[in-house]
């Protein structure tokens, strides 16, 4: 196992650029189920102006937070309290 030593800075950016990625994902979702309820009711929304689902996985959400995780201090560590 490696291990990666960050700076409390380089910890800051990559939880935020996470945190963006995240909203943004949420965001693409929001707007996804906006254009599908638009659909049913008979509303017609060109291609072009249709939001992407970039991943198109559903599991994209629990790996943003998988990697937020790595960034919490572990429960029996010291640090943490």
């Amino acid at each position: 196992m490696k291990n990666l030593e960050l700076e409390d800075d380089q910890v800051k950016i990559i939880r935020r650029a996470l945190l963006v990625g995240l909203s943004s994902l949420g965001e693409v979702e929001r707007l996804v189920n906006a254009q599908e309820l638009a659909k049913l009711a008979g509303d017609n929304i060109p291609d072009e102006l249709r939001a992407l689902q970039t991943t198109g996985d559903a599991n994209t959400i629990s790996e943003f937070a998988c990697a937020l995780r790595f960034f919490e201090p572990a429960p029996d560590d010291e640090s943490g309290k």
